[in-house]
Parts: C-alpha cells; sequence; structure tokens
C-alpha cells in the first residue's frame, strides 16, 4: 500500500525543517558554543604538534629572584644598560625590550642617557609602544619611549596581544595603531629584521581611511602556534 503525501502537506513539512534549521543555526550564532569548541580544537593542535623554540633564543625574565637580588620595580636603567653592554660583549643578536620606558628614570636622568648609550652601542635594540587610555574616561594614546631611547632603538613596534573570550591570548594583530595600523607587532618585526626565510608571505595592511583618529585600527588577525 503507497501513501502519497499532498503538495500542501509536503510544503508544510518543509516549511518546519528549513525553520528547525534556522533555529539550530541562530542558536549556535548567538551562543559561545561553537567559539568553545574552536578553542578547544586550537589548543588541542597546539599540544599535538608542538613547536620547539629556537636554540639561538632567551628570554631574561623580571622574577621573584631577580626582584630580592636587585630590588623592587622599577630598577634603575643603568641595569638595563649593564644587560645591554654585557650582550654586546658577547654578540647577542637582537634585543627587544618589554618595557615601557615612557617615564624619565626616577633615580636620575644619568640612567636614561647610560641606558640610551649602551643601545647605541649594541646597535640591535627595539623597544615597545603602547596604545592605552592614560586616564579613566580619556581616549586611546599611543605612548612611546623617551626621545632619547627612541633615537637610540633600532625600531619600534606594538606588543599587544588578544585576549579570547575564556582569558586566553591565542593570537595578535600583525599591524596596530590610533587611526591607522601603522605599528608592526615586535615579533613581526625581528622577524623580518633577522629571520626573513622564516617568514610567510603575509598581506599589507590595508589603509583604513574611514577609521577616526582616536579609535584603536587593526589589521592581520594571526594565531600564535607557541612554541616551548
Amino acid at each position: 500500500m503507497h501513501f502519497t503525501l499532498r503538495s500542501g502537506q509536503r510544503d508544510a513539512e518543509q516549511l518546519v525543517a528549513i525553520v528547525l534549521l534556522a533555529t539550530l543555526v541562530a542558536l549556535l550564532f548567538y551562543s559561545t558554543a561553537v567559539e568553545r569548541l574552536n578553542f578547544i580544537l586550537y589548543d588541542t593542535a597546539l599540544k599535538v604538534r608542538p613547536l620547539a623554540p629556537l636554540e639561538n633564543t632567551a628570554i631574561v625574565a623580571i622574577d621573584e629572584r631577580s626582584l630580592s637580588e636587585l630590588g623592587q620595580w622599577p630598577w634603575p636603567r643603568q641595569i638595563h644598560a649593564q644587560l645591554l653592554t654585557l650582550l654586546h660583549q658577547y654578540n647577542s643578536g637582537p634585543v627587544a625590550f618589554d618595557i615601557i620606558f615612557a617615564e624619565p628614570d626616577a633615580s636620575g636622568t644619568e640612567h636614561d642617557l647610560a641606558l640610551a648609550l649602551a643601545m647605541k652601542q649594541h646597535a640591535q635594540v627595539y623597544l615597545p609602544v603602547h596604545i592605552f587610555p592614560r586616564h579613566a574616561g580619556s581616549t586611546l594614546t599611543e605612548v612611546l619611549p623617551l626621545p632619547e631611547l627612541m633615537t637610540s632603538a633600532a625600531g619600534l613596534a606594538h606588543v599587544h596581544v588578544e585576549l579570547d573570550q575564556d582569558g586566553i591570548a591565542r593570537g595578535l594583530f600583525l599591524h596596530q595603531g590610533i587611526g591607522s595600523p601603522h605599528w608592526p607587532a615586535l615579533a613581526l618585526t625581528l622577524a623580518e629584521a633577522y629571520l626573513p626565510e622564516r617568514l610567510l608571505p603575509h598581506p599589507p595592511s590595508p589603509a583604513q581611511a574611514d577609521t577616526p583618529a582616536y579609535v584603536m585600527a587593526q589589521a592581520g588577525y594571526l594565531g600564535i602556534r607557541f612554541a616551548g
């Protein structure tokens, strides 16, 4: 025995299926389920295929031991100058500071001058640009190093990373700045200057003429493949 659906009944069932499918898509779109799944897949991929750090890379960290031996932060910049002098004697490669040197040294301007001189002698020192509101409720500001340090640096670059909804940093923008994405990321600057053979091609950041002069402009988001 065969039953044939009437045309109206088939249309109604198709409509119900379309509504259910659209509802499911909307729920997935407006919920965080897809985003959480993407985070899990990304984190799992990093663990399955770990990336070994370069053997000639070193991190000089400000930790509890150094604070106990050298005193509380901030240290006189003569200490940073001594580090650069030692690295220069050992013919080190480029040095990237993740420290904002925007204010004069409270211990005396001679410490700033000593750091600037050490930077010139090393000739491969890069300093960060920090973008944030200086005061609560104020607009964003590009905080630059002191002029004497800025002129002694081999280059300036931004050091911002992006936090996902779960508070974990998995990526950054290759270019970023107020009004236009004119500052390259610090890692990108170092790679272009010293490791061009390991750098994958990336398109230039597009001009964003419609971005207001006080708004953060970003371009070229890239997921970080963490090493170590």
